[in-house]
């Protein structure tokens, strides 16, 4: 899936083939072994924690496209173009990617506790008879 969701942004991007791809993959290896170690329980924290990886996330796959571009731009053009570390617009995507994390997050943890309630029923149904 992070495969074609990278594909996929650099085909509509125009940006060179695999930069958003290596970064979305960077991200998602680094958010698999951060939640591994965080979110072991479920705590008051677990929320805080994820947005801390939404924010984390989000930079690292802004500087990672960044520093790609810049390798990309150097490897075809003797001449060396000044990028910034961060595109200017970071915060604002660091504040999108939170929004749609907040309005993702609450539906899917209602419908996790009315499935872990019904599961819950059903197996006792089940023992029952």
């Amino acid at each position: 899936m992070t495969l074609v969701a990278g594909l996929l942004m650099d085909i509509f991007s125009f940006f060179p083939l695999g930069i958003n791809t290596l970064s979305f993959m960077l991200v998602v290896l680094m958010a698999s072994f951060l939640a591994q170690r965080f979110l072991v329980t479920y705590s008051t924290w677990k929320f805080l924690t994820l947005i801390l990886l939404v924010i984390a996330g989000t930079a690292l796959n802004d500087f990672v496209v960044v520093v790609l571009m810049k390798i990309f731009l150097s490897l075809k053009s003797a001449g060396e173009i000044g990028f910034p570390l961060f595109y200017s617009d970071l915060w604002l995507k660091i504040l999108n990617n939170v929004l749609v994390f907040i309005l993702i997050y609450w539906p899917l943890k209602k419908f996790e506790n009315l499935k872990n309630v019904y599961g819950q029923k059903l197996t006792l149904r089940n023992n029952v008879r």
